[in-house]
């Protein structure tokens, strides 16, 4: 879907990391919650944002800083956990928001990420 919407409005070259950011914040709604989830794309300005909802009000650690700072070392022997870090590689701004229930029932989190393309809006991280 990401791929798709990005073809069709901007900027192609982003087609990787949005494909990576959209698989993390997708996976982590569906191993880590019950219920359904949505995803929501959108951009403009040179920046795309992706947001995932999901049912569980419980905002992932990391989310509570800067992105490139919330990299942390993780054991080789531990299979997980990695995921939120490639994120916070390529993302220029993110974080999380608990929703409370409104007139459709709707509750959890939206987990978000802005990607930027253009001269100067990625860092390198090595």
């Amino acid at each position: 879907m990401v791929r798709t919407v990005l073809a069709l409005y901007g900027p192609v070259q982003l087609g990787d990391v949005a494909e990576l950011v959209v698989s993390e914040l997708v996976t982590n709604a569906v191993v880590h919650t019950e219920g359904p989830s949505r995803l929501q794309v959108e951009g403009g300005e040179g920046r795309v944002r992706i947001a995932v909802w999901d049912t569980s009000p419980r905002i992932p650690p990391p989310l509570g800083g800067p992105p490139a700072a919330s990299v942390r070392p993780v054991p080789d022997e531990q299979p997980g956990g990695r995921g939120l870090g490639l994120v916070g590689v390529w993302a220029r701004g993110w974080g999380a928001y608990t929703v409370g229930e409104d007139g459709f029932g709707a509750v959890g989190k939206v987990v978000w990420v802005e990607l930027a393309w253009g001269r100067g809006d990625f860092a390198v991280a090595a």
